[in-house]
């Protein structure tokens, strides 16, 4: 009897982690997937990845100007043009049907005559739903990025 339950732990222990490390490819291609509708401005794709909750932070989010509600981060995304953007995901870790990854980035952005160029490095929490992974939180950690006045 105890060489079943030996048996039967051992195959537990084997059968979960392929989940966890499916869990992590799983949001990783959605990351990526996300990353790609931005960058395309497939506003469908990219409403399809972001939650109702959704919101970004930005720095020590300590003032109101440093927290974006979903609807106006979709607002600013639609007037962006995209230079430049690339963003790798560089860890991912799940716990349950929380996800936590760390994306590394480089942006040229203009957005109302302004255009800001740089590193950045995000934290997004992914929840899973039943129709798939969906990030319900962004913030960025990297410094301001330099603005400049688009000549005309």
């Amino acid at each position: 009897m105890r060489t079943a339950h030996h048996l039967a732990f051992c195959f537990l222990v084997a059968v979960s982690q392929p989940a966890f490390a499916n869990d992590a490819a799983d949001v990783r291609a959605a990351s990526d997937q996300w990353t790609a509708a931005m960058k395309a401005k497939d506003m469908a794709t990219v409403e399809k990845f972001v939650g109702p909750e959704f919101v970004l932070t930005r720095g020590q989010a300590s003032r109101a100007d440093e927290r974006v509600e979903r609807a106006t981060w979709i607002a600013n995304l639609k007037q962006m043009s995209f230079g430049a953007y690339q963003a790798k995901v560089a860890a991912v870790q799940v716990s349950g049907d929380l996800a936590v990854t760390t994306v590394n980035g480089f942006w040229t952005v203009t957005q109302e005559g302004l255009t800001r160029s740089g590193p950045f490095r995000v934290y997004d929490i992914w929840f899973r739903r039943s129709n798939g992974w969906q990030v319900i939180r962004r913030h960025q950690t990297s410094a301001p990025t330099p603005v400049v006045a688009t000549p005309h």
